[in-house]
């Protein structure tokens, strides 16, 4: 990630690690809105050539954190408070996500200053994507038993920045999209694919 923009992440990052522990789910999740709007202007203040790959990655963010989506966590707060952690416990016992994800984080091997480094980074991730898959299913079912329409809100926010790189490989034409179902490790191409991402949403539409 570009110099400048991680300058700008340090407590955007402390911020994310605490909210993944799933205690205080709810208000852990506000702080992360705070961090990510400071962040944000620290990014763009610094005119960052990058500030681009910061706004896609954390779009899903924004999408929870303000507009619609967050006049509708607002408004279901209590539900929300209630229920969240331990859906996410619950999804976290079933799909090991969090195990997966420091799995990863913990390959000596991984360095990425090229292109071949970038796709050798990809093609270790099939755990992690195997494990977000479940784990987003699940907590998009038992939220929306909890708290009706939650799941299906939450999760395709927290989708966002998937269906703007689905967008980007569709627009790039036959050639891209060869090149990532030939490097992408297949349990990861559902997050390349709008339809696969609909249907985590919404399995019924």
């Amino acid at each position: 990630m570009p110099r400048c923009i991680w300058q700008c992440i340090t407590n955007l990052r402390l911020e994310m690690t605490q909210f993944l522990l799933f205690n205080n789910t709810f208000d852990n999740f506000q702080r992360l809105c705070e961090e990510s709007e400071k962040s944000k202007k620290c990014v763009h203040h610094g005119f960052c050539l990058s500030s681009n790959i910061f706004d896609s990655v954390t779009s899903g963010i924004r999408s929870l954190c303000e507009g619609p989506k967050q006049n509708f966590i607002q408004k279901n707060e209590q539900c929300l408070r209630q229920v969240l952690d331990n859906v996410n416990k619950k999804c976290e016992q079933k799909c090991q996500l969090l195990n997966s994800i420091a799995e990863f984080s913990n390959k000596k091997d991984l360095k990425v200053s090229n292109i071949a480094q970038i796709f050798q980074l990809l093609s270790n991730m099939g755990g992690v994507c195997s494990a977000s898959n479940c784990f987003l299913q699940c907590f998009r079912e038992k939220l929306n038993k909890n708290c009706p329409r939650a799941g299906g809100v939450i999760t395709d926010g927290l989708l966002r920045p998937f269906y703007q790189l689905a967008s980007f490989f569709r627009k790039g034409g036959k050639g891209l999209q060869r090149i990532v179902k030939e490097k992408l490790p297949i349990e990861c191409l559902f997050l390349t694919e709008k339809a696969s991402l609909d249907k985590i949403v919404n399995p019924n539409k």
